[in-house]
Formats: structure tokens, sequence, C-alpha cells
């Protein structure tokens, strides 16, 4: 296996992982001061939100590291000027 794609995955773990826990800990907070614990279905409103939005910023850092990728290693590469700055089409 590739360096770069160890890289990769390593970063889209984290993407996911950390998202996805921040808005846990984000939706969890508002039982922080009360005696009651949220029921079934408020725990599944949040885990499920939770996990929508780290599979939104996976999806957002995909689309960018193909992006990315695709502008140094693709066979439409973006046209250069003599200076070496890129021109996008």
């Amino acid at each position: 296996m590739k360096l770069e794609t160890i890289v990769v995955g390593a970063k889209l773990f984290c993407v996911f992982a950390g998202t996805s826990l921040l808005t846990l800990q984000t939706g969890l907070g508002q039982w922080s001061q009360t005696e009651k614990n949220p029921t079934v279905i408020q725990w599944v409103m949040v885990v499920g939100g939770s996990l929508g939005t780290g599979l939104t910023a996976t999806g957002a850092f995909l689309s960018n590291a193909f992006g990315n990728y695709m502008d140094t290693h693709g066979t439409n590469s973006p046209t250069t000027t003599p200076s070496g700055s890129i021109i996008r089409a």
C-alpha cells in the first residue's frame, strides 16, 4: 500500500471521527443540566445527526482530495504558465 493512501485514509478517519464526535457532544450537551436521560428517539436523532454530519464532511474531504489528485495525476492536468502558475479551465 502506498504511503499516500495511508495518509489519505488517516485524514479521512480523523475528519469523520472528529466531526461526528463534536456533533454528538453538542447534541448531548442539552441534557447536561437535567436529571433526565435522553429517550431512545432522542438518542436515534442525535446519533443519526452526528453520523450524517460526519459523512457529509467525509464526502467534502474526498471530493477535495480527488480534485487535487486529478489536478496532479489526471489526464486533463491543468495548464501552467511559464512561471509555474496554474491556469484553471
